[in-house]
């Protein structure tokens, strides 16, 4: 490799992730596509900083003899980076230094080396006088007209940052070396592949049935195993220190045997009260509240389906609601919900921390109906805590309990494969852009009946699932898979 390699702050920022991501993007290797909602929250991000640009023009009106300067790029020898925002004070000749994040907090462990990383060049040129984290504000609530003073928050972390720069000083010039290695092999790989960007460099040849499968390994258990040889979780040595639940995931991987606590799912269906509800929403993540009563980075809930089941051996009913027209699609929402769904019986959910946040916020939002949202907040039922707390466990699970996993398993027929929407990040941006009138009147009319296929889906899969455990519990079944 030239020895004009440089890094960036984005290098840099890819090294504390992982050095072979480092090295992957030094090397112009291929990373795995964005998922659909990571690209939007990048642009998210950037109408976050447009909006932080116009705050800062009219706070640096406030003082007197200061300077606004955007994207400035500055180096200092291989290091390079580019500037948020930097505020001139002409009067004193200093510099504040502004680093915006569309976060809702400060996030000392991610915001820290970035900062220490920009003031670790930027003090060579120009005299800092403090640094800032320009973050949204998680209180604002809005109401008319976006307020830009209370939407933002100025955070002062000169003093952290200073202290962090030194071991930034240390670690960049590591970062350096691994970008100029010839060997990836020679770099740490990072220990998290279903998330890794560049699975072929971090984890070649990996057997489908990993150590990773073992839900919540810690990193240095991980690497214990990996030191010695073991990458398959069928090696994984049988007095190998592991929790009840870890060691389950081991045990049933290598004998193929189905776990099931009979006792514990008897006393689960003996809780559940008819008429039976199974209950999906469908949100977008939007980082500036768009609607009244919103706040930064709020979930917008735009769609739900729910299948219900009166009493046992009843039809099953379905009821759906999808807003699929610009503007704020709450009110038409809680009106359909609270039309639909009834006031007894349980509430299944998947997942179901989601649903309880958008229940919380629908409260919130509609204070008419803020008693019934605490009601079904109260017969709300985790569906997924069959599967996630081993009461029923399988081996094809490999270690999670996301309903794309445990529904193929369980009932192959089913299948979110063949839809055209089969991922709660494509709903989420089909819905952005047909919201913000970004959709030829073919287009939307298909994704329409796409988003209402998907959250369907979404519900029958947990009525199925429940019909699965039910005749589980009822036929006594356990022991090796087919």
């Amino acid at each position: 490799m030239s020895t004009e390699t440089i890094i960036t702050k984005s290098d840099y920022l890819a090294f504390l992730e992982s050095p072979r991501h480092l090295w992957a993007i030094k090397n112009a290797v291929p990373q795995l596509p964005y998922d659909p909602l990571a690209l939007h929250q990048m642009e998210d991000g950037k109408r976050a900083e447009r909006l932080a640009y116009d705050y800062l023009v009219d706070l640096v009106k406030t003082r007197p003899g200061c300077r606004l300067l955007y994207q400035q790029n500055f180096e200092d020898g291989p290091y390079h980076t580019r500037i948020d925002f930097l505020i001139h004070d002409t009067l004193s000749n200093t510099y504040d230094l502004i680093e915006a994040k569309s976060s809702t907090g400060l996030d000392k462990a991610k915001h820290l080396p970035d900062l220490a990383f920009q003031l670790a060049i930027l003090q060579k040129h120009l005299e800092v006088s403090r640094c800032y984290v320009l973050h949204l504000n998680k209180d604002y609530r809005r109401d008319g007209e976006l307020e830009l003073d209370k939407l933002f928050i100025l955070a002062d972390v000169t003093d952290d940052v200073k202290n962090t720069t030194l071991d930034v000083i240390l670690d960049r010039a590591q970062a350096l070396c691994v970008a100029q290695l010839e060997n990836p092999t020679e770099a740490e790989h990072c220990y998290n592949p279903r998330q890794c960007p560049y699975p072929g460099i971090c984890h070649p040849n990996l057997p489908d049935d990993s150590i990773y499968n073992i839900a919540y390994l810690r990193a240095n258990k991980k690497r214990e195993l990996l030191d010695l040889g073991v990458r398959d979780i069928n090696d994984v040595p049988d007095d190998f220190p592991l929790n009840a639940k870890q060691r389950r995931i081991v045990d049933c991987a290598k004998n193929g045997h189905i776990h099931v606590e009979h006792d514990e799912l008897a006393r689960l269906f003996e809780t559940f009260e008819y008429p039976l509800w199974f209950l999906d929403y469908e949100s977008c993540i939007s980082a500036i509240p768009l609607f009244d009563g919103h706040q930064p980075q709020q979930q917008v809930l735009f769609q739900y389906s729910l299948h219900k089941i009166t009493q046992p051996g009843a039809d099953l009913e379905h009821f759906e609601f999808l807003s699929f027209t610009p503007g704020n699609p709450y009110p038409h929402l809680m009106e359909s919900l609270r039309h639909h769904l009834g006031e007894t019986g349980t509430i299944f959910a998947w997942h179901k921390s989601f649903e309880s946040s958008r229940n919380k916020e629908l409260a919130q939002l509609f204070p008419d109906h803020a008693a019934f949202m605490d009601s079904v907040e109260t017969r709300l039922f985790d569906l997924e805590d069959i599967p996630k707390e081993h009461i029923y466990y399988h081996p094809g699970f490999k270690g999670r309990s996301s309903i794309k996993v445990v529904l193929p398993t369980l009932i192959p027929e089913l299948s979110y494969n063949e839809l055209p929407i089969n991922q709660g990040s494509k709903a989420s941006v089909a819905w952005w852009r047909m919201n913000a009138g970004e959709m030829e009147e073919t287009e939307r009319v298909k994704t329409q009946q796409d988003l209402l296929d998907y959250c369907h889906l979404d519900t029958l899969a947990m009525v199925k699932l429940f019909e699965f455990f039910q005749n589980v519990l009822h036929s006594g079944e356990s022991g090796k898979t087919s």
